[in-house]
């Protein structure tokens, strides 16, 4: 799926990853949250997946989550969780995610691509969670 030609290669807007997830995701994808309204994990169901963003009131960048068979979190970020590029964390809690993907940079700061590279991610992870660990 282009989710470039998509989506442009301009800031993402909610509303915008919402539609574009629900409709190619389908009923596993559970939305796009502010980091302080992330999914319960006791609700977490193998296979389930969400877009997530770094900041809780203006929004930074956008990353994803996809819930493995064994229950457990698996998390992308195009900046590779780099703390140069992405410096307001402070209202994403460590607890909410078990491991990450591969740490390398995919994304430069001047870019605004995040959104469809974590809708593009979770598309490898529907297709195969394990592929999905290294990417």
């Amino acid at each position: 799926m282009p989710f470039i030609e998509i989506l442009g290669l301009k800031p993402t807007w909610t509303n915008d990853l919402e539609r574009v997830g629900r409709k190619v995701l389908g009923s596993k994808f559970k939305g796009v949250f502010a980091p302080n309204h992330l999914p319960k994990k006791r609700d977490d169901q193998p296979g389930d997946m969400f877009l997530w963003n770094t900041n809780a009131t203006t929004g930074e960048h956008w990353g994803a989550t996809g819930v493995l068979p064994n229950g457990q979190r698996l998390s992308y970020d195009s900046y590779g969780r780099n703390t140069k590029l992405v410096k307001d964390r402070k209202d994403m809690r460590k607890s909410d995610f078990y491991s990450w993907t591969d740490p390398d940079v995919e994304q430069t700061k001047s870019s605004a691509i995040c959104g469809p590279l974590s809708l593009a991610w979770l598309t490898i992870f529907k297709d195969n969670p394990t592929l999905a660990q290294s990417a």
